[in-house]
């Protein structure tokens, strides 16, 4: 049987006050969690700009991951971990070093593009995820089907329109880390490089879209 408790002003009163209490403190930690959040990505990108330009030699090779919806939103709400989900045994797309030069030519700027062409190789902030040496970003289904309805009847010549090859250069776009100096030929190569991959990931965003699923974009 449930007893109705019965409250004198004063303990209303403190009640009243503890319940105030928890409010605002639930919501300064909330704050609080965002702020560390945007600062250890700010933090974390910041590092990984000089490691990617450091180990270019290497390559930063981009993937894709398509994962059930249900799943990109348990990465969002930080339920569960990409590392725990066996991300490599997943269908996926390896876009090789093409993913920065894709960004910056739909976008026209290195990090800050907005959706949704910015979704197509996402790097946003507020879709970032602890994984590996230089993070992941989700992308809901959602936000998927935006990023390739902008994309879905984007032709050769239009992509074509938003490159510059010697402004990439300039600006030390991955993987163009040259002299400056542009061989004959050189610029339509690396457009033709980076129009195939382009096709590539319109391709599996349909795919993945036809699944009904969202995907995690990681670099590694």
């Amino acid at each position: 049987m449930f007893k109705l408790r019965i409250f004198r002003n004063d303990d209303f009163s403190q009640f009243l006050i503890i319940k105030s209490t928890m409010f605002v403190a639930r919501k300064l930690i909330g704050i609080l969690l965002k702020i560390l959040k945007n600062f250890r990505y700010s933090h974390h990108i910041q590092n990984n700009c000089s490691e990617i330009r450091r180990c270019s030699q290497m390559g930063m090779i981009g993937y894709y991951i398509a994962f059930p919806e249900e799943e990109i939103q348990q990465l969002a709400a930080g339920t569960k971990m990409l590392e725990d989900m066996d991300p490599y045994n997943r269908e996926n797309l390896d876009i090789d070093k093409s993913w920065q030069a894709l960004y910056y030519v739909l976008c026209d700027d290195i990090c800050d593009g907005e959706p949704p062409l910015g979704y197509v190789v996402p790097m946003d902030q507020d879709s970032y995820l602890e994984f590996g040496d230089i993070g992941a970003f989700y992308l809901t289904l959602p936000q998927l089907r935006e990023a390739y309805q902008a994309i879905e009847a984007m032709t050769r010549d239009e992509l074509l329109a938003k490159y510059n090859y010697n402004k990439m250069l300039e600006e030390d776009i991955y993987p163009l880390f040259g002299d400056g100096d542009v061989k004959d030929g050189e610029a339509e190569q690396f457009f033709d490089y980076l129009y195939s991959y382009f096709k590539d990931i319109r391709k599996f965003f349909a795919e993945t879209i036809s699944e009904g699923k969202g995907l995690v974009f990681c670099i590694s």
